[in-house]
């Protein structure tokens, strides 16, 4: 709760400026931006990855011919699990991600000059590092929270046409995005007892891909499992 909080706050955070109800689309005050395009200072960053390896990486230089610097802002639903980040995947967490925009870098950009500009006391964004993974934890649950929402969607139809030309094909998917869930939730440390419904779920998905008669009971048990999962997550 705490994470989703200082997420919209947009005095503090001012995460929910650029990405509303975690999408893509921004709102800084004067009406919908739509998916706009932003020079966030990602180029600047120091001891990028790539350019560690002696390589010489040339500068990116965002759109346009010339670029501007400039680059689209993305939804974050499920950006827990889309690592690395960034246009040149500088950043390997999500944790990481979101602690980019307390650093220098972000704060000194055209991005994050702007957003300084509109606080009362030209404060751009200083979060604590407790806020910083607060707010990742935020981002890895709603992730978690869409994985279970794809993949009840997916077993619902197993369930009811368990003999459907697609069950096989559902039943993998919903598997890899269960399996996604648990990844995200265990790489933050974040509810275990989710976990544990999670890694249930997936076994019953699992023995519904290889039943022959049952296969819509376990997809039942699976979406049961997820539903506790959910339980969990929206009640923390």
């Amino acid at each position: 709760k705490r994470g989703q909080e200082i997420f919209l706050d947009n005095s503090l955070a001012k995460c929910n400026l650029c990405h509303i109800n975690a999408g893509a689309t921004a709102n800084v005050g004067g009406g919908s931006l739509g998916n706009a395009n932003f020079n966030t200072g990602v180029e600047d960053l120091p001891d990028q990855p790539a350019r560690l390896t002696g390589e010489k990486v040339p500068r990116d230089d965002g759109f346009g011919r010339p670029g501007d610097g400039t680059f689209n802002v993305p939804p974050l639903v499920e950006a827990a699990s889309t690592g690395p980040f960034f246009h040149n995947n500088s950043i390997e967490t999500i944790e990481g991600a979101v602690a980019f925009y307390d650093g220098e870098a972000f704060n000194n950009s055209p991005a994050g000059q702007f957003l300084a500009g509109l606080d009362p006391e030209g404060t751009g964004i200083e979060l604590d590092a407790t806020q910083i993974v607060a707010i990742a934890a935020f981002l890895r649950v709603i992730n978690v929270l869409e994985n279970i929402r794809q993949s009840v969607e997916l077993l619902e139809a197993v369930r009811q046409r368990p003999r459907s030309a697609q069950v096989e094909e559902s039943l993998k998917v919903a598997v890899r995005r269960t399996e996604d869930g648990i990844r995200v939730l265990e790489g933050g440390g974040l509810h275990p007892e989710a976990v544990a419904h999670l890694k249930e779920a997936r076994t019953q998905e699992r023995r519904a891909a290889r039943s022959v008669f049952f296969k819509g009971r376990h997809a039942r048990q699976a979406i049961g499992e997820l539903q506790a999962a959910r339980g969990l997550l929206v009640g923390s």
